[in-house]
């Protein structure tokens, strides 16, 4: 027993990690697995989305940055703070909408869109759209809203300098940054919690918001779902032809 356990540690000892690597199995990838490479359409197409929320980004913060820069040359310091909370609130509602759509289920809604409730067909397009309208609602308008809340905040200081002369600039401009952020983290905390609690909820209710602006404007804010009217028509041409 003594000589066998002996070899066995020999030949233990003498194995390599290439002689390990051979009895392992093969790593085989799926089927449905999908690769990019530079010249896949879906690749060139995802790089002009990326793009084109960048830009949509800069113009949007810029034309934001502008006119809360045009309201603080007019504001005092009581109106700037109203400003401020504004653009905090902002970000909250704006965080809570994109969760709420990547977490709500479509079903209810075609049961809604059949009793022909106002804003169902909508609510399908944005649960159908929901990275769109997460990477809106959540990163464009979320971190445009902190950066101009900083900025706000900024203002507000020195307002507040002018009014107050004896208070330290770094102490209050510390001070604000840190109940700002505060405000923020914990109001999109609960926000995320009640959008996860009340997702078909709030996504009904922007879908009649969308509804309601669509009807007074006239213009699709989403787009229809062209795979349904193309249905729809195709279903008509042969209920047409059966009778």
């Amino acid at each position: 027993m003594a000589t066998s356990s002996e070899g066995l540690w020999e030949n233990l000892l003498d194995l390599k990690p290439q002689s390990l690597l051979s009895v392992l199995p093969a790593h085989t990838y799926p089927k449905e697995a999908v690769f990019l490479s530079l010249g896949d359409p879906n690749f060139r197409s995802q790089i002009r989305r990326f793009l084109a929320v960048g830009v949509a980004t800069f113009f949007l913060s810029v034309v934001i940055s502008l006119g809360s820069q045009t309201l603080l040359t007019v504001f005092t310091l009581f109106p700037a703070m109203i400003l401020l909370l504004v653009i905090v609130g902002l970000g909250i509602i704006f965080d809570i909408i994109g969760v709420a759509v990547t977490a709500a289920r479509e079903e209810p809604f075609h049961a809604m869109a059949v009793d022909r409730v106002s804003g169902a067909q909508h609510a399908v397009r944005l649960i159908r759209h929901a990275d769109k309208v997460a990477n809106f609602a959540n990163d464009m308008v979320g971190d445009v809203a902190g950066t101009l809340s900083g900025a706000v905040a900024t203002a507000v200081v020195m307002r507040l300098l002018l009014l107050l002369p004896g208070l330290k600039e770094p102490v209050v401009t510390t001070l604000l940054v840190g109940l700002i952020a505060a405000l923020t983290v914990a109001g999109k905390a609960c926000g995320k919690v009640i959008a996860l609690k009340y997702a078909d909820d709030i996504v009904l209710a922007v879908g009649r918001l969308l509804y309601w602006l669509e009807k007074g404007t006239g213009i699709a804010i989403l787009g229809k779902n062209n795979r349904r009217s193309k249905n729809n028509k195709g279903r008509k041409r042969k209920g047409k032809r059966g009778d």
